[in-house]
């Protein structure tokens, strides 16, 4: 999940103060305080994050919209029994926005909304139905997997810790070769039924971002001297890679 997202003219970060806070930084007005205890957020829409927040015993789902106004609780999990040590967190929002849910890999999941339940070892959540439905989970080692009842088939392989769009059911993942270099990305709606498969290359593999039209993904192993990074027009199938070195230290 982020630790900065743009948006137009403005930035949402996360700030390490004494616990971690949600800003945004603009350039028309001063620095504002969106929420605190932050651990990490995805964007929702274009006005809008979806903020993972742990307050001692309890991490929460909140809905921070950036024009003001405040804050809405979306769902409550208690840390005692689940956290890190039991593997990925992850949440995800229906597409009409009342059902959410939210766990830990080898650990309970909660589903609140219209329908609520409990589930447990299905793995972190990434794709939850209006009716409540929890169609896809992510695995320990980046894999993830369609949850039919209590069934898990293969959705994607190890490592390719597959991006979701909150309100949606969309998952989307970079294809990797034997090589370790990309070989295609993968974009599936789980709920419309639909798939895409564009071809591509390159070292950037990590799906770091994926709208209606493109999807964006950067190298995972650190270089101190480049960035790299591929987008793929969705509308036309075509990749293309950009290398951005390291401005000079002097």
């Amino acid at each position: 999940m982020m630790r900065s997202a743009p948006f137009g003219d403005d930035v949402v970060v996360i700030r390490d103060a004494a616990t971690p806070e949600l800003w945004v930084l603009s350039q028309s007005a001063p620095p504002r305080l969106l929420l605190d205890a932050v651990e990490s957020f995805v964007v929702e829409d274009d006005r809008t994050v979806l903020a993972v927040r742990d307050e001692g015993p309890i991490r929460s789902i909140w809905r921070v919209a950036l024009g003001g106004g405040q804050p809405d609780s979306l769902a409550e999990l208690p840390l005692a029994g689940g956290g890190p040590e039991l593997g990925p967190f992850g949440f995800a929002l229906s597409p009409d926005g009342r059902t959410v849910a939210a766990g830990w890999v080898g650990g309970p999941v909660q589903i609140s909304g219209p329908a609520p339940s409990s589930l447990r070892d299905v793995g972190a959540p990434l794709v939850v139905a209006d009716d409540g439905r929890l169609v896809a989970t992510a695995g320990r080692a980046g894999e993830a997997y369609l949850l039919d009842g209590k069934r898990l088939s293969d959705l994607a392989p190890t490592d390719s810790d597959p991006l979701t769009v909150p309100r949606s059911g969309t998952v989307a993942w970079g294809s990797v070769g034997d090589d370790g270099q990309l070989a295609a990305v993968e974009v599936r709606d789980l709920l419309a039924g639909t798939r895409e498969t564009h071809p591509a290359g390159g070292s950037a593999t990590r799906v770091v971002g994926l709208t209606a039209s493109h999807v964006i993904l950067e190298a995972t192993a650190f270089d101190p001297l480049s960035r790299t990074v591929t987008i793929v027009d969705r509308r036309d199938g075509t990749a293309s890679t950009f290398k951005a070195p390291a401005p000079d230290a002097d």
